[in-house]
């Protein structure tokens, strides 16, 4: 506000006349530099509904909330509300109020309900259920028009407000909210035959809803609890910034920002940044692949370039235990793959001296993403040694994991665990053809003695191993796992887990729309082109009979039409900017508007 009064504000002290002198002192301890992010945006909206109100406050509550109309609590009095939001939403609450001199106001912010704590009710049904969440309490000082706003945002769809008066009447003025997110801008579009669109709308307008909750100064594995960013999660919610948004300043940040996590071994820390140090190797492989990612979605290696050192070391941190037989020896810390039943807090199993396949075939495939960097760092030699550390580990996971018997490959030399997990890391490390690793996860995909995921999180890399093999059937048959836990529990937003989940926001849970641009669409960028410079056209129909879409690349805009004409036959109408390879043709098209038919 260019002519807001701040006269009365009080004098500024000088911490110290320069951050950093002509000596090399810096005196606040950090560099300063640009934010590197644009500032967030903030947007007025309303409370929707009075979900319950005690006494006969409903009529007066409605009209408060809804048209700032103000109401009185008498003295003496204790009044409890709980206001709908409607959908989660991050916002800054403002409630202004008059008079009430020693009364109390709390006000808790909710997810949603909760039949007892840890586990959560259907989340449109308050009446008979708890409200637990993040507390604000509230003291009014008696005087007129006050207005209290926290220092940060509340992650919210319901708020409870229990509200005590003392000797003084309290009259409550307005309660307002204004919604915060980092300032995304949804350019893709996608649509569906009528048949589908119902299901397949409300799975991209969720995640659209997931993923700006989930990003702000960074990325959030959720908005309510931790708002911590972590590679595992950053990684999928980066994909999603290029493909749906075609941003990637956040990406950049967070890129940088575990790179300043590092840790005197090597590693990244798993979230950063944070108070608390903790430490998921896998994470710092998965780093790695943002730093891929980075290369192949938006091309700029000079970026890359900075980042490709500090790769190695974390190269180093695994190749340093390696055991004698080719396999991963014991890895510490906590080696995060996926929450469910078989895996102990969600890590990868090992055995006594390590030699897990999961963590393995991770670091082969950690290989060949660095053999990539390298490459384009003007580094070919070393992208050769990555390029056959990596065969060497596919070739140890095979000899001392591989069950002829059981045609699996086994979570560890003792051949008595056995996942889904093994089998998609196997099959995205490159360990068989294409065609073995398609009739491998064919039957993993529904043989319940495997270990099967745990959460909507790992689902991305058994998507990302179906859209590997062409199955892409199999990605359909996987939807309905995301629209069914809408539809049983009133979320507005996708959860940790389908199974009671803890956050009710987690961004880590977007992978259909990724498929929705890769497997149906089937636009993915060239990887020998990076950043789009040029395309691969492999669209997948699956159950539709048509799909549209347009999808925001570096180079501009592609635009696809989908059409199953008859039975066997599909006709693409698309729109390139830059040159495309036709997979199913076997065909270059140059940039332009294409016309084309084949077999669906």
């Amino acid at each position: 506000q260019a002519d807001y009064d701040d006269t009365a504000w009080l004098q500024p002290r000088v911490i110290t006349a320069h951050a950093a002198d002509i000596w090399g002192n810096l005196h606040l301890e950090h560099k300063l530099r640009p934010d590197p992010v644009p500032a967030m945006e903030e947007r007025p909206q309303r409370m929707i509904r009075v979900a319950e109100a005690s006494g006969d406050y409903l009529p007066a509550v409605t009209a408060w909330m809804n048209e700032d109309v103000p109401f009185t609590i008498p003295a003496h009095s204790q009044v409890r509300l709980v206001l709908d939001r409607g959908e989660l939403t991050n916002a800054y609450p403002h409630l202004g109020m008059s008079g009430g001199r020693g009364a109390k106001i709390r006000m808790v912010w909710a997810e949603g309900p909760y039949l007892k704590e840890r586990l959560k009710a259907h989340r449109d049904q308050t009446v008979g259920n708890r409200i637990f969440g993040l507390l604000d309490e509230y003291f009014p000082d008696g005087g007129e028009a006050r207005e209290f706003v926290p220092l940060w945002f509340r992650s919210f769809r319901y708020v409870e407000l229990t509200i005590t008066t003392d000797a003084a009447p309290l009259t409550l003025n307005h309660l307002r909210v204004y919604e915060t997110a980092y300032p995304l801008r949804q350019l893709a579009k996608f649509a569906v035959d009528q048949a589908h669109t119902p299901e397949y709308r409300q799975i991209w307008d969720v995640s659209w809803r997931t993923a700006r909750l989930c990003a702000h100064e960074t990325f959030f594995d959720c908005p309510h609890f931790e708002q911590a960013q972590f590679p595992g999660d950053t990684r999928v919610q980066a994909l999603y910034h290029y493909l749906v948004a075609n941003d990637d300043r956040l990406a950049r940040k967070a890129i940088d920002d575990f790179q300043a996590s590092r840790l005197p071994e090597g590693l990244t820390q798993c979230r950063y940044p944070s108070r608390c140090l903790q430490v998921l190797p896998t994470f710092s492989l998965y780093w790695i692949g943002m730093l891929h990612d980075f290369l192949q979605y938006r091309g700029d290696s000079r970026f890359v370039g900075c980042y490709v050192p500090f790769a190695r070391e974390v190269m180093a941190w695994f190749e340093q235990r390696m055991g004698p037989d080719g396999l991963l020896g014991f890895i510490e810390h906590a080696p995060f793959m996926d929450w469910n039943k078989g895996f102990a807090c969600g890590n990868a199993p090992q055995g006594p001296r390590g030699g897990s396949a999961i963590l393995t075939t991770l670091l082969a495939t950690a290989c060949a993403w660095m053999a990539d960097l390298e490459r384009h760092s003007g580094e070919p030699s070393l992208a050769a040694g990555r390029t056959k550390q990596a065969h060497a580990l596919r070739r140890a996971v095979v000899k001392h994991c591989w069950d002829a018997q059981r045609g699996y490959l086994a979570d560890t030399p003792e051949k008595k665990l056995y996942s889904l997990h093994a089998q998609v890391q196997a099959l995205l490390a490159g360990v068989w053809t294409v065609a073995q690793g398609r009739k491998i996860l064919a039957r993993a995909l529904a043989d319940t003695t495997l270990t099967q995921p745990g959460s909507f999180y790992y689902r991305f890399y058994v998507m990302q191993a179906i859209r590997a093999c062409g199955l892409g059937q199999e990605f359909y048959n996987l939807l309905p796992r995301w629209t069914k836990i809408l539809a049983e529990t009133g979320l507005t937003t996708w959860p940790e887990s389908d199974v009671n989940p803890r956050s009710d926001c987690h961004a880590w849970s977007i992978a259909p729309v990724l498929e929705f641009v890769q497997t149906t669409l089937g636009i993915t960028t060239e990887p020998s082109k990076p950043g789009f410079a040029a395309v691969r056209f492999a669209p997948d129909l699956g159950p539709l009979q048509r799909a549209a879409g347009t999808v925001p690349t570096p180079h501009g805009a592609i635009k696809v039409m989908l059409t199953r004409t008859t039975p066997g036959r599909m006709t693409a109408e698309v729109t390139t900017p830059v040159p495309m390879y036709v997979v199913p043709l076997r065909r270059k098209l140059s940039a332009g508007t294409h016309r084309l038919h084949w077999p669906a």
